[in-house]
């Protein structure tokens, strides 16, 4: 179930996203010395048809890769090692799988078509199919990549979107990186990563394989995108009224001091009914929800920092966090980075 290849005549150890207690399924594996083109082929052969450069001066890279199956999904870790200032890749077009890219450390340029993102931990990027990908990657870039057969999204979509074609289906990544969305995504993956590392068993079982394979693939389409119209209706209906009602208000109140008397009156249900529902649809409390709504709005504010001058205090107290120190360990938590360090990161 799991492979792993390093490339070069060095020993590297990855520098893992704090969400993950270890190094994803880092298995010992064989070191090989193999040349730019080499690592080019091996990974074309895995993921899809690429051109791999390196920025600047330098001549060696050292790739170490790890990956495992979930039923129909694969699953690689990925991280390049170069004396170079950093790593470009050039995919002319992707074939007909979905690849969710997870930084875990650094941060990438990546684009398909004119609109450039910039990603780092704590944001996630889909890569649609049968588009070019081009992606200009820090030299400490590492990531997890979710491959995902579109036939297998479409099938969890709708039985009418069986036979869709691929290019419908489109993911909105601002939206998708705006909000809490990519959380339970996250932590889930996060949770597998860890058990494919202790050598679980379970998941070598075909009934785990797709338990986990459904719960990722449902999570994905849960996120913004353009079929949403079509069969997130349906899933929108079947979360209460007071939900909803309780986390508009919330996105209203970001930086404002509300209690969950105020979300009972807004929802128009009781206390308990309303924790009831926030535990059984969305996995938290009204508050915990309201806490990483804020959270959230602290991180996007602080990537935008470098342009408007304001410090991570400033940020932390206007979303009502005035610990500073319970702030940086939650923020740590969430995003893998402390606020300083992500601060920082920005103003590259």
């Amino acid at each position: 179930m799991t492979i792993a290849v390093n490339l070069d005549t060095q020993a590297a150890t990855p520098v893992i996203f704090s969400a993950f207690a270890s190094s994803p399924f880092t298995a010992q594996s064989p070191v090989k010395a193999c040349s730019l083109d080499e690592a080019r082929d091996y990974l074309t052969n895995l993921i899809a048809p690429h051109n791999l450069s390196l920025r600047g001066r330098g001549q060696k890279l050292h790739l170490i890769h790890n990956s495992a199956k979930l039923h129909k999904l694969s699953l690689h870790f990925i991280a390049y090692k170069s004396d170079a200032s950093g790593v470009d890749v050039l995919a002319p077009k992707l074939e007909s799988n979905l690849l969710v890219k997870v930084p875990l450390s650094g941060s990438a340029e990546i684009s398909q078509g004119k609109d450039v993102k910039q990603i780092r931990p704590g944001m996630i990027y889909l890569a649609e199919p049968r588009k070019p990908l081009m992606s200009s990657m820090s030299a400490d870039y590492q990531q997890l990549t979710l491959q995902i057969p579109m036939s297998v999204l479409l099938h969890a979509a709708s039985a009418e979107l069986q036979n869709n074609c691929p290019d419908a289906l489109h993911f909105d990544v601002d939206a998708v990186n705006s909000g809490p969305a990519p959380r339970l995504f996250l932590s889930t993956l996060g949770s597998i990563c860890q058990a494919l590392d202790m050598g679980d068993g379970l998941l070598e079982q075909p009934m785990v394989q797709r338990s986990f394979q459904m719960a990722l693939v449902s999570l994905i389409l849960s996120l913004p995108n353009s079929l949403s119209g079509k069969f997130g209706d349906s899933q929108r209906c079947a979360i209460p009224y007071y939900i909803r009602r309780a986390e508009e208000f919330m996105r209203a109140h970001l930086t404002d001091d509300i209690g969950i008397d105020d979300l009972v009156h807004v929802a128009g249900v009781s206390r308990r009914s309303l924790h009831a529902g926030f535990r059984r649809f969305r996995n938290t409390t009204p508050l915990g929800l309201h806490k990483t709504m804020r959270l959230e709005a602290a991180r996007a504010d602080i990537l935008k920092a470098a342009d408007t001058s304001r410090t991570v205090t400033d940020i932390a107290t206007t979303y009502g966090f005035y610990h500073l120190s319970k702030f940086a360990r939650d923020f740590r938590a969430s995003f893998g980075a402390l606020p300083s360090e992500m601060m920082r990161g920005g103003a590259r």
